[in-house]
């Protein structure tokens, strides 16, 4: 199996991709509860780091796919990737996009 480095699945094209369509087909739904994530902003010209959370610290969730797999030792390895959004949310305009 070839290892894939990516951690985020696009939410338009997931059902497409390789590495992720299993998972999509089977339903391996899951949420993602985080305090914060960050987002690359290109506003300088070069990828800066953004931290995102609720304004008040509370947990918020990021939905995701969930897989598991058996390695080589017969043990299991839980993985899981979030689903992402294209710049269709006006709270994320304001964060710019590679190539934009």
């Amino acid at each position: 199996m070839k290892v894939f480095d990516t951690m985020n699945a696009r939410s338009k094209s997931v059902d497409q991709k390789r590495s992720f369509s299993a998972a999509w087909k089977n339903l391996q739904l899951c949420l993602i509860p985080c305090r914060t994530f960050y987002e690359r902003n290109y506003e300088m010209g070069k990828a800066v780091r953004w931290k995102i959370g609720m304004a008040n610290g509370d947990p918020l969730s990021i939905a995701g796919l969930g897989r598991k797999w058996k390695e080589v030792d017969g043990s299991q390895t839980l993985a899981f990737t979030m689903l992402t959004l294209t710049q269709t949310s006006t709270r994320y305009e304001s964060l710019p996009q590679a190539g934009r």
